[in-house]
């Protein structure tokens, strides 16, 4: 299944959110605690499907609302196939603040 884990920290301000987290840090793990970082291959064809183009469609596709160019929220649009996962957010300069955890399987 194609997903899109994100951990939305410094946008969180747009929404009146008091206290986001600046840098979050999100971390995948398989069912033996080991990092998952199975990703999409995207063809170096001109004028071809990329990454960010994938992930801005799919993003649309699921209603997820937009996050600024350049934001520091934490994103990733990967496959997954059966089994169990975590997904895990730490902070990237070690402060404290409010993040929200999504995930959604894009159709």
């Amino acid at each position: 299944k194609k997903m899109i884990v994100r951990a939305i920290g410094p946008s969180l301000s747009l929404f009146g959110v008091a206290n986001p987290l600046a840098k979050p840090v999100l971390r995948i793990f398989d069912s033996r605690g080991q990092p998952y970082e199975n990703g999409y291959g995207y063809a170096a064809v001109v004028g071809g499907l990329t990454y960010e183009a994938d992930l801005a469609e799919s993003l649309a596709r699921v209603g997820a609302f937009p996050t600024p160019a350049g934001s520091a929220d934490a994103v990733l649009l990967l496959p997954f196939g059966s089994g169990s996962y975590t997904a895990q957010v730490t902070s990237g300069d070690n402060t404290a603040g409010n993040v929200l955890l999504e995930i959604y399987e894009v159709p």
